[in-house]
């Protein structure tokens, strides 16, 4: 498969290129088609959360939050990070 790319595209792939961001634009293009992957997956993800939340009850995002900051705070401490 070929691709024809603008030339604002072709200019910031050379640009991630001589930055040494990546060793050639393959390797950049590469890279591209792995994010939009992910981020297909991501709203895939996302829309199956919002059928879910719409079908019934969810949880509050306070509670979600104090559940994690609580995790996270028994996390700092069992690595010895207590900040508190």
């Amino acid at each position: 498969m070929q691709a024809n790319l603008s030339p604002e595209q072709t200019q910031f792939v050379l640009a991630a290129v001589s930055a040494g961001k990546y060793q050639s634009a393959g390797h950049a293009l590469d890279e591209a088609v792995k994010l939009l992957r992910r981020r297909d997956e991501l709203l895939s993800m996302l829309q199956v959360g919002e059928a879910e939340l719409d079908a019934g009850p969810g949880t509050p995002a306070a509670d979600v939050f104090a559940r994690l900051t609580k995790e996270a705070a028994r996390l700092d401490r069992e690595r010895g990070m207590d900040c508190a």
